[in-house]
């Protein structure tokens, strides 16, 4: 491609005067002009060959970027499915662990193993009736290992004679300890409210522990819960009359040399704490 060194207009091949001006184009390969057509034509090839990779490059990146997403998107997929699958276990889990408790809690309540020697009369404790709770006559040998005491409402507790009686804590009526640890404490609340099956499961339900045995009448209950070598026996009473709640806890260590001791004594609390005559003839009219 020959150009005139003088105007720069662009020639044909043999042509030997500019047609533009009439300059001679006899010229060396090296002329100036030509020089100079040489570096333009460098650069427009050198622009378009970067223009070529960088179109190369960002079609790399644009390619490598959708395989990043699309390789989150798969991610993101399997943590939700694992976090669904996740949160199916627990909730199941949950659900399982309450039915077999609930289920378990109930059979506990429906057993009828008396507690020491109880009557076996007295019915088990989901299906409460008006049948006072069973009280014998103790030995004369067995009333002189107890002392008697009488609360506001008449109600009579007896607390065995090898326990030192304690100054009450705070909603205390009676405390006793002896020397192993063991411990009774009797209670006068307000009547809360609610039947009898209600108000021990209640109790048992706030305890941690297996229900070893449960009777109850149609305004008493007794419990024994054990958790572990820890034994904790409860009597409780409505009495009606007085809208009051009254109880006692004995709790031990089944462990110990003298636990057969405490279970005796604790046939005999259970045998002897009741409701007064005039109050149990009232309920047995009603």
């Amino acid at each position: 491609m020959q150009y005139c060194k003088n105007c720069g207009r662009q020639l044909k091949e043999g042509t030997r005067f500019c047609d533009r001006c009439g300059t001679s184009v006899r010229q060396s390969g090296n002329s100036e002009v030509a020089k100079k057509q040489k570096q333009i034509e460098k650069l427009q090839r050198e622009r378009l060959e970067r223009k070529k990779r960088q179109e190369e490059l960002d079609a790399i990146e644009k390619r490598k970027k959708a395989r990043r997403q699309e390789k989150r998107r798969k991610q993101n997929k399997v943590l939700i499915l694992i976090a669904a699958c996740a949160a199916v276990i627990v909730v199941v889990a949950v659900i399982s662990f309450i039915a077999t408790t609930m289920t378990s809690k109930d059979e506990l309540w429906k057993n009828n193993v008396p507690i020491g020697g109880l009557s076996s009369d007295a019915l088990p404790t989901m299906q409460p009736s008006v049948t006072a709770e069973p009280a014998t006559e103790p030995p004369r040998s067995e009333k002189d290992n107890y002392s008697v005491y009488e609360l506001s409402n008449g109600v009579r507790f007896s607390s065995p004679k090898s326990f030192t009686e304690e100054t009450p804590e705070d909603g205390e009526e009676l405390r006793f300890l002896d020397d192993n640890g063991a411990e009774i404490r009797v209670y006068m609340i307000e009547y809360p409210g609610g039947t009898v099956e209600s108000l021990m499961k209640r109790f048992a339900d706030s305890e941690v522990g297996k229900v070893n045995s449960s009777l109850a009448g149609s305004d008493w209950y007794l419990i024994t819960i054990q958790d572990d070598d820890i034994i904790k026996h409860r009597k409780y009473i409505i009495d009606r009359e007085n809208d009051l709640s009254v109880y006692y806890d004995f709790e031990f260590d089944s462990s110990l040399p003298a636990a057969d001791e405490y279970e005796d004594n604790m046939d005999y609390m259970s045998e002897n704490f009741t409701l007064p005559k005039a109050n149990k003839a009232d309920d047995e009219r009603e």
